[in-house]
């Protein structure tokens, strides 16, 4: 159930207040006072990363409610760089139209995942790019921090950079990656056993996955011995060997969802950190992605429930205070999985965070700050079907009682 929901409304907002146990009803997810998002001044604070979830992904409801939450820190909170679950490779036409606006939305948003290919996303990088038109000395960086690119990818990135500023060492990094997955191959034979590692049909043996260990160990160290390790092609080189590492391990575990989904988010917490620093260095930044993956220490949850060591955890080790999650959650969730049709979650059990939502806001939607008293302090309670101690893995929540399907662009 856990991977399934990993890789698994139009509302009327009007002004409110936040109660006295921290609960502030949203009556339209698309108007365009603010008053009614004020207490996300208190639930982000001062925190440099903010993190915007979602219990599954392929809905519209989620993204509808994320597109006036950012426009929010945008304009009120002065966040200008935004990240998201999304192979950065692939992300780059997107980060090239948002910094230009050069091209359509809808060309741009095919390097980010489908799951997101509906029309809020659109809308989201038409503010975003026209946003930077009108402010150029103060504009909004976009990139994509997921790992997922294919390894032959970065693997052909990697090889051509280390030529260039360090010829001397091509030939032994060349050798020690030989048996990660994806050298050497073709995009077709990748794309072929990718699928068939997943499936468990193809699995990397141990020796060759010991070998390639080795060799991204050898290059790390080639990178750490650098001088000038902090200029651009050494930056890239090391985020390409990260890359490399998270994408041998999540397919290495393929069959191991904790291992495989641990490989994958060490890897987007390091490549959210660089990009960062590389792109945006001092700017308050966004993160789009799902819920699990933003928690503060996923590894509390039960491990049935894909308990993991995930990448929001590496972010609150490093950043502490400066990082604050906030969690997506719904009553009636229903999305739309690319070629898979429409689906609704199973309904939240009795007791759950969002059932004592639903109990309160009935056709509404809600933002929950977690520091205060709607939920019991140390109290578990299930959201999104995992069992945690909101306020130890959230600084706040969004309530949607109907999240609706993805919907294709208009």
């Amino acid at each position: 159930m856990f991977k399934s929901l990993l890789i698994a409304g139009l509302f009327s907002f009007g002004v409110s207040a936040a109660t006295q146990d921290g609960l502030s009803p949203l009556p339209a997810l698309n108007a365009g006072a603010w008053a009614d998002l004020s207490a996300l001044q208190t639930i982000v604070g001062n925190a440099h990363y903010v993190g915007l979830g979602e219990s599954v992904h392929a809905t519209e409801g989620y993204s509808q409610a994320k597109l006036r939450v950012i426009k929010y820190l945008i304009e009120n909170m002065g966040f200008r760089a935004f990240g998201i679950e999304s192979p950065w490779n692939w992300a780059k036409p997107t980060m090239n139209y948002v910094a230009s606006c050069q091209g359509t939305p809808e060309q741009a948003a095919q390097g980010i995942f489908p799951v997101w290919y509906g029309q809020s996303f659109i809308d989201l990088l038409q503010y975003l790019c026209t946003y930077n038109q009108q402010h150029p000395q103060d504009p909004v960086i976009f990139f994509g921090f997921d790992d997922q690119n294919s390894p032959m990818e970065m693997i052909s990135d990697l090889i051509p950079r280390v030529e260039k500023v360090s010829p001397a060492d091509a030939d032994a990094v060349k050798s020690g990656l030989v048996k990660c997955f994806g050298y050497n191959m073709t995009l077709n034979d990748y794309l072929k056993l990718a699928g068939q590692v997943e499936d468990g049909t193809v699995k990397i043996s141990d020796a060759d996955n010991a070998s390639c260990l080795a060799g991204i160990d050898t290059l790390d160290k080639l990178i750490t011995s650098k001088s000038d390790a902090t200029k651009d092609d050494w930056r890239w080189i090391s985020i390409d060997a990260v890359g490399i590492r998270s994408q041998q391990g999540e397919f290495y575990y393929a069959k191991d969802v904790v291992k495989s989904y641990q490989a994958r988010d060490v890897g987007m917490a390091y490549d959210i950190d660089a990009f960062h620093d590389m792109l945006a260095p001092g700017k308050k930044t966004i993160l789009w992605a799902h819920n699990a993956h933003l928690a503060n220490n996923l590894a509390a949850v039960p491990a049935e429930q894909g308990g993991f060591h995930n990448m929001g955890s590496y972010l609150m080790q490093r950043h502490g205070a400066d990082y604050a999650p906030i969690a997506l959650v719904g009553w009636n969730v229903v999305y739309h999985w690319p070629g898979q049709g429409i689906a609704t979650i199973d309904q939240p059990i009795a007791g759950s965070g969002e059932d004592l939502l639903h109990a309160k806001f009935a056709g509404q939607a809600a933002l929950v700050d977690l520091h205060q008293s709607f939920f019991k302090p140390g109290q578990v309670y299930q959201l999104w079907q995992a069992d945690m101690v909101p306020a130890e893995q959230y600084r706040g929540l969004i309530f949607l009682d109907h999240v609706d399907p993805m919907q294709a662009p208009q």
